[in-house]
């Protein structure tokens, strides 16, 4: 019997023995000792971004300060920029070089071909685009295509050689309390390094754009942390750092990333074809408050009410009404009208989607195929039309003053050619004020920053031309457009 006992004792010990070892090795798994080898390849992907942007003269000694905020703010890295700007480049100089403000922003190359990823305030209205390497390298950058709704760009530089490049991850499968990290240039300081956890998910912070589930983290980021990654414990891009919760505009320990899970959709379309196109559903929603679900015998987070159906739109085509609630688009519970509206912008064109609703008590499931969204021309003041400059033409969105000046029918849609420099690539192939630009490269023209883009992407690819469709005194035309 002593030596069965003993025999138990010593089987014990081991097993004890065997769970702290296993134990140790687990704890050790989750929570490391340093960054180091997990940083190390990934460095030479992320890259810093310059920019320069020409402001008009004034004097700085008459130029009011921009004030600090009182209290706690919700800030992008826009306002740092112009917070931080150097007031010395605001002085009234004849030097073109003091008229312009430098801006330090983040990015990753996504591409050994030198496609980049950053915020889209960190390149907006730039007239130039410098991208400085890991290395010290410096190149310059050409604007693929932007998307203000999600504020994210991609850009091309060409290099002779591959680059180093990261890939993006499953931010829907992180989770709270999971270690990150983040790899910027804060305040132009070069490549640093800063971790922390996954604060929490779905942070909807912004009352524009279509962004309402960031991911909120600990790790700091400042000025010039704007578009760079934030990695998970695989390396992979988990989150692009956007914005912090601040009352002074630095870090005080709570940022905000856009999810890998809205960036890559965006990233791809850029990619493909230098825009973004997106669903529109064709009816205008508000919150089912509790007092509207109240006599509806409904709970307040059950849905969004519809209150208008876009005659001919996807919505009443599918045979949705006004009073409708809408409690689910495909897989997606709809609890808040920001969900409802980013929901439908990711989701595919030309597809039967379901959408789920209540109407007199009943529900009711429709099949609806998404439109798409045609917005408006962005290049708009006091709802009056601003020319666009490209390659010395003056461009404008037709509006009903431009068709009654150029007799353009209601029929056409485009661009109009408002007036040309006696040297451009349009006067010499024989482009006219009047014309309108109905598409480039037999893709509809919906805006001058579309055609803008074209142009840019097929100088990039060493195109010498773009192939337009034009109308001219009642007659439409194809006629190639030089980029020389």
């Amino acid at each position: 019997m002593k030596r069965t006992n003993i025999f138990f004792n010593i089987k014990s010990i081991a097993l004890y023995v065997a769970f702290c070892v296993f134990a140790l090795n687990a704890s050790a798994k989750v929570v490391p000792t340093g960054f180091a080898e997990l940083v190390e390849p990934l460095f030479p992907a992320v890259v810093n971004i310059s920019t320069t942007k020409k402001k008009t003269k004034q004097t700085y000694k008459n130029r009011a300060p921009k004030p600090f905020p009182e209290g706690p703010s919700f800030e992008d890295f826009k306002q740092f920029f112009e917070r931080f700007a150097d007031p010395q480049n605001e002085m009234e100089d004849d030097n073109e070089a003091a008229r312009k403000h430098f801006y330090l922003g983040s990015g990753f190359i996504i591409d050994p071909d030198g496609f980049i990823v950053t915020n889209n305030h960190v390149i907006a209205e730039a007239d130039e685009i410098t991208v400085t390497l890991s290395s010290g390298k410096q190149l310059k950058a050409k604007v693929i295509g932007n998307d203000k709704k999600t504020d994210l760009a991609l850009l091309k530089v060409d290099n002779k050689k591959p680059l180093p490049f990261v890939k993006f991850g499953d931010s829907d499968k992180s989770k709270v309390g999971d270690w990150i990290i983040a790899i910027g240039n804060p305040f132009g300081l070069g490549g640093s390094v800063t971790a922390g956890i996954i604060s929490a998910h779905e942070r909807d912070i912004h009352p524009d754009g279509l962004v309402d589930n960031f991911i909120q983290t600990d790790a700091a980021i400042n000025k010039g942390n704007s578009g760079g990654p934030m990695f998970n414990m695989q390396g992979e891009v988990i989150g692009i750092n956007t914005a912090i919760l601040s009352p002074s505009g630095v870090y005080i320990g709570i940022g905000f990333a856009t999810p890998s899970s809205v960036a890559k959709i965006v990233v791809n379309q850029l990619r493909e074809t230098g825009k973004v196109t997106r669903g529109m559903l064709g009816v205008k929603i508000q919150q089912l408050s509790e007092d509207l679900a109240e006599p509806l015998g409904l709970k307040a987070e059950q849905g969004v009410l519809v209150v208008e159906v876009v005659k001919g739109g996807a919505a009443d085509k599918a045979g949705v009404k006004v009073g409708d609630i809408i409690t689910k688009f495909e897989n997606t519970n709809i609890d808040n009208v920001r969900k409802l509206s980013r929901v439908v912008a990711e989701s595919t064109l030309s597809k039967k989607l379901s959408v789920h609703l209540i109407r007199n008590g009943k529900s009711l499931t429709l099949d609806v195929t998404l439109l798409k969204d045609t917005p408006e021309d962005e290049n708009s003041e006091d709802g009056k039309p601003v020319g666009t400059e490209i390659m010395g033409a003056n461009l404008q969105t037709l509006d009903t003053r431009l068709r009654g000046k150029y007799n353009i029918p209601a029929k056409v849609s485009g661009l109009v050619i408002h007036s040309l420099s006696a040297n451009s690539s349009w006067r010499k192939k024989g482009f006219e004020e009047g014309d309108v630009i109905i598409s480039v490269n037999q893709e509809p023209l919906q805006n001058a920053n579309q055609l803008n883009q074209v142009i840019n992407r097929a100088k990039i690819l060493k195109k010498k031309s773009v192939l337009l469709l034009v109308f001219r005194n009642g007659h439409a035309i194809f006629a190639p457009l030089d980029l020389k």
